[in-house]
């Protein structure tokens, strides 16, 4: 059989013994190591299955830049030390197939929204407060209610009106707000309200459960 395949005698054949020709040596010897390295894989691949290890690429906003988010990783680090962890801050949505991520973290209230295929789950709560300084309050005022904001300089992120907190329990309305600033992601709010320019829907991560917004 293995003559008629590849043309050649590997074995030297009589009644009283066998051994192997040049090309037979040659043969078994490929044979031999090609039957090592399945096995070397093989068990590399068992041990990735016990003990995660490579690289996971993560698409993070902006807005969850801080510490909350460093002690998650240290935390992740410690229990997967083989991982490493490679970060991209980016305000959009990312399609983690096409772009190589294997993970993202946003900021929702609906996650039944995302795109299909994808699986949610939640990580930590969040919620948005107006926030001013107190300069800005000085020379302005403080809103009573939210239809108060329309003779205030607001800064939008993004779509105004997604990012606005309200009371439990009532509905959203639209209110004519005077944007005089617009971010397309959290990274730069904070030091604009800092500086007096308006208010802003500012994010805060809870450490437990979710709180109500308030004005």
């Amino acid at each position: 059989m293995w003559k008629q395949r590849l043309g050649l005698r590997l074995l030297n054949r009589n009644s009283r013994s066998l051994s192997l020709t040049e090309p037979g040596r040659l043969y078994f010897e490929r044979c031999k190591s090609i039957l090592e390295d399945l096995q070397a894989t093989e068990l590399e691949l068992g041990s990735l299955g016990r003990v995660p290890r490579g690289t996971l690429r993560i698409s993070v906003p902006g807005s969850a830049s801080g510490q909350w988010l460093a002690e998650l990783l240290a935390e992740y680090r410690r229990r997967y030390p083989e991982v490493l962890v490679d970060l991209s801050f980016e305000d959009r949505f990312v399609n983690l197939v096409d772009e190589g991520y294997d993970l993202a973290l946003r900021i929702t209230s609906s996650p039944d929204s995302l795109p299909v295929g994808l699986i949610a789950r939640p990580l930590r709560p969040a919620v948005f407060y107006l926030a001013a300084s107190h300069d800005y309050v000085k020379r302005r005022g403080a809103p009573k209610s939210p239809e108060d904001l329309a003779q205030h300089d607001f800064i939008a992120v993004g779509d105004v009106l997604s990012c606005l907190p309200r009371p439990a329990g009532t509905e959203k309305r639209e209110i004519p707000y005077h944007v005089v600033l617009r971010y397309r992601s959290m990274g730069g709010v904070a030091n604009a309200v800092a500086a007096g320019i308006g208010i802003a829907p500012v994010l805060w991560f809870c450490s437990t459960t979710r709180r109500s917004g308030r004005y």
